[in-house]
């Protein structure tokens, strides 16, 4: 169960992180600044407090931004929300304990400067805890300093429009922490729908191209083979050697190896390809008549190109032998060029029959639409272009 739930867990890319982190940070300095001056406040006002407290409370709450910003800069942030919770717990308790530390009769003055670490504590409260609890923490930390102004002050009208204020403030500092956070976390959520999402249209794709591949070789190599064991049954050679191509692609789909015939390498030199696609192209239409160019600085052609180009042209060409035909029912003179330049290839395949009409060809014929057309435009860069007119020229180019 607990691998199973492992991986159903949801991919973090650490936005959300951030922004709390950066907060923190942030906070961290801003409550330096007010502890100082509620530290300042003490020293002018707040004397006769108990030394016992005072002692403690510099120990223990004054520095807790400090620590906060050290943790936040080196610790993870599960140790930046312990830190942050004991902040708020311990605030709470030293402001309790402030009832009994100040003599009785002291006066208003002698806790104002109580009002200035107020602001931090409800922050840390805002960030150390669930949204839920949030409100909740900020009105308890309000009736907080209600209760302790009352006590000490002796007066608990000042004591209410202190936490009335307090209970103002201590919102939009929350408010701002939460809306922060908020932004993070939904960024993080945005950001990994659209990773996700773009994941799922990649594998659609990925799938589509296969399917394409696949098809497109099952037509090549097996359909040709079987629909065409009348004709090659008189040729013993022909025979076996067309069984042999059929059952390597067998084995190929059994691997689902997308790498095709070229050699097994990212890159094709120019000669490479040119004598690759010479091979397959002789196979397919051995008498027909194939010229070749490589010029100056040519490019070097990836190997998913020239696979997918090589088999488009194998099947152009073994159409021309199979289908073409002249006026008078003889087999039609097929032609076939490639040339390499700097800025991509270009490939030719032509006959001299009487054409076909493009329009008429049935969606589903596969040595057409998936075998040629599909599979061209499966790459980025190549384009396909298919004329009939006195005779069938099909060009297929790519260009980097």
């Amino acid at each position: 169960m607990r691998s199973g739930a492992a991986a159903a867990e949801e991919p973090s890319f650490g936005i959300g992180d951030r922004f709390e982190r950066i907060f923190v940070v942030a906070f961290s300095i801003g409550g330096i600044a007010f502890h100082a001056v509620a530290a300042l406040g003490y020293a002018a006002t707040g004397l006769g407090v108990s030394p016992l407290w005072a002692v403690t409370a510099s120990v223990l709450v004054l520095p807790a931004p400090l620590v906060t910003l050290l943790v936040a800069m080196r610790g993870s942030l599960d140790a930046v929300r312990t830190v942050l919770r004991a902040h708020v717990v311990l605030f709470a308790v030293l402001a309790l304990a402030l009832i009994p530390a100040v003599p009785p009769g002291s006066g208003p003055a002698a806790t104002s400067w109580l009002i200035d670490a107020v602001p931090v504590a409800m922050t840390a409260a805002a960030v150390a805890f669930p949204a839920r609890l949030v409100p909740l923490a900020v009105a308890g930390v309000c009736l907080l300093l209600f209760a302790v102004r009352a006590a000490t002050s002796g007066s608990p009208v000042v004591a209410i429009e202190e936490a009335v204020d307090m209970a103002m403030i201590g919102t939009v500092f929350a408010g701002l922490a939460q809306a922060v956070l908020g932004a993070g976390r939904s960024l993080e959520r945005a950001t990994r729908e659209s990773v996700l999402a773009a994941a799922r249209a990649a594998g659609r794709a990925g799938r589509r191209s296969e399917r394409i591949r696949v098809g497109a070789l099952v037509h090549d190599e097996i359909l040709s083979f079987l629909l065409n064991v009348e004709q090659i049954s008189h040729s013993a050679e022909r025979s076996r050697a067309a069984a042999r191509i059929a059952l390597a692609h067998l084995a190929e789909l059994r691997r689902t190896d997308p790498t095709g015939p070229t050699p097994s390498r990212a890159m094709l030199t120019a000669g490479e390809f040119v004598r690759a696609a010479s091979v397959r192209i002789t196979e397919a239409a051995p008498l027909a008549v194939l010229s070749t160019r490589i010029a100056a600085g040519a490019v070097a052609v990836p190997s998913p190109v020239a696979d997918a180009l090589i088999d488009a042209t194998v099947q152009a060409a073994r159409n021309a032998v199979q289908h073409a035909r002249s006026t008078d029912g003889a087999p039609a003179a097929v032609r076939a060029s490639l040339a390499v330049d700097e800025r991509g290839l270009s490939i030719e395949v032509g006959d001299d029959g009487g054409g076909f009409v493009a329009a008429a060809v049935p969606q589903n014929r596969m040595g057409l639409t998936t075998s040629i057309l599909g599979r061209v435009t499966q790459i980025a860069g190549a384009t396909a272009q298919i004329a009939s007119e006195a005779g069938t020229v099909v060009r297929l180019e790519w260009r980097r």
